[in-house]
């Protein structure tokens, strides 16, 4: 059996478990529920924020691609992700031994420090893109507001300013 089956059948499988876990739900909030500790309200919280994370575990299972130079990298990367996820670490202990092998190095940090400096420089410039068109929609803004200044009283009434402020955009962290 190849990998990219075998990978299919294990989210298949999780999904599957995502499916069986809301079933049960319904039977645990009716359990929850029928002694009155926990409000209806402050349920509803908890599975919204439940669902959330569940909606981004099945995004990151079905829609990874790391572009890797061997496919079962991106296998292990992504199984490492999900049992982060599910708070499964302690479980794990031996697949995280195994992955500090091969961060605890030098290379792995500078290499991080380098990654890190290339999104800093990505995110300046896309953000250089933003504040010239900013400043291109900041100066059309101004010179038709000057425009609408200097007309007289009468053709002001009659004619409404209609261009908004542009809104500055914010630089990405």
């Amino acid at each position: 059996m190849s990998y990219s089956k075998i990978a299919l059948l294990g989210i298949e499988a999780g999904m599957k478990l995502f499916d069986n876990y809301q079933e049960v739900s319904i039977a645990k909030q009716n359990e929850v529920l029928k002694d009155n500790k926990v409000s209806i309200e402050e349920y509803k919280s908890l599975v919204s924020e439940l669902e959330e994370h569940q909606a981004m575990i099945k995004n990151l299972i079905s829609d990874t691609e790391l572009d890797c130079k061997f496919k079962k990298t991106e296998e292990i990367f992504v199984s490492i992700i999900k049992i982060i996820m599910m708070d499964m670490e302690h479980d794990n202990k031996e697949v995280f031994e195994n992955l500090n092998l091969f961060i605890d190095s030098e290379k792995f940090i500078k290499g991080h420090e380098a990654a890190l400096e290339k999104r800093k420089e990505r995110l300046n410039k896309e953000y250089e893109l933003e504040i010239k068109e900013y400043d291109e929609k900041l100066k059309k803004y101004q010179t038709e507001l000057e425009n609408h200044k200097s007309k007289s009283f009468l053709k002001k009434m009659t004619q409404s300013f209609k261009t908004e402020l542009p809104i500055k955009p914010k630089k990405r962290e």
